[in-house]
């Protein structure tokens, strides 16, 4: 494994845009391991829009780089003085580009290159999966649309809606104090769906106290209206932010409740399957070598 904190930027798109990093879980070249380019997952953690929560970065890239992936954890702007709508999406942005434009240098497969986020990470993942094709955006990174084009969506527990049942407090980081109903819609994933928006994989608990499951449901159904390729899973138990659900991520903050749950951590290899079989088709070309 070849592994490096690199700058994301190359311009100053955004203030903040020196501060912003990308973590990179790149496989070695062997000669006797197939050089097949590799498909990409692109983490973008969780924390409200206010942090980037450890418990969704690096566990998260291990588990698909175990799959077969080379990963990139996209440490994003946060804070309420400093996400203003569309930094985090600009980083967002210039990680796909990154991507594609290291294809060659890391092995990335620039025809599969997939994002994950996390409760608001999830938001930012949705917000570039149906953000890619805007002009500006690739204008503001230096980039062209073709090269921040999202190819596939992986969402776990996501926050996706501004007004209907809401996470505000990630809301309230990501445009302000004060946002107005036009704002709160503009930034609502759910309205924010077309034709070019890339196929998902949700999952989600029905009883999550901080997300509510309806932000899952109304991205899959706004998905399905557009006839986007979709597979969701609302498991009946679980806390927000369970992550891979193992001991590995249980908060040394709250010893008081259990995050383990092999029921949901099954999540991840059901995600790998459905991007090989249903959207990469990778294990097509497994078969045929």
């Amino acid at each position: 494994m070849q592994t490096s904190i690199v700058k994301l930027h190359t311009t100053q798109c955004h203030p903040y845009a020196s501060e912003v990093t990308l973590e990179r879980y790149i496989h070695t070249h062997y000669d006797e391991i197939t050089d097949r380019p590799r498909p990409v997952m692109i983490v973008f953690p969780g924390g409200g829009y206010a942090f980037t929560s450890r418990r969704e970065a690096e566990c998260i890239a291990i588990a698909y780089y175990a799959a077969g992936y080379n990963a990139y954890v996209c440490n994003y702007t946060v804070g309420i003085d400093k996400c203003h709508r569309n930094a985090p999406l600009m980083d967002a942005a210039a990680a796909v580009a990154f991507a594609r434009r290291h294809a060659k240098e890391d092995n990335n497969d620039p025809n599969r290159i997939a994002v994950i986020g996390f409760s608001a990470g999830g938001h930012l993942a949705g917000f570039i999966s149906t953000s890619w094709q805007e002009k500006w955006l690739a204008e503001a990174v230096g980039a062209t649309n073709d090269e921040i084009k999202v190819n596939a969506t992986v969402l776990g527990y996501p926050v996706v809606s501004a007004v209907n049942h809401p996470h505000s407090g990630s809301f309230v980081n990501l445009l302000g104090d004060g946002a107005t109903q036009e704002q709160l819609l503009d930034v609502s994933l759910e309205n924010r769906v077309t034709k070019d928006t890339p196929p998902a994989f949700i999952w989600t608990t029905a009883n999550d106290d901080a997300v509510p499951s309806v932000n899952s449901l109304v991205y899959a159904a706004a998905l399905a209206v557009n006839n986007i390729p979709y597979e969701i899973h609302v498991f009946p138990d679980g806390r927000h932010g369970i992550s891979v659900a193992t001991w590995e991520t249980n908060p040394v903050w709250d010893r008081e409740h259990n995050y383990q749950n092999a029921d949901i951590a099954r999540w991840v290899q059901w995600s790998v399957d459905w991007l090989d079989k249903q959207v990469f088709k990778i294990s097509a070309e497994k078969v045929n070598g």
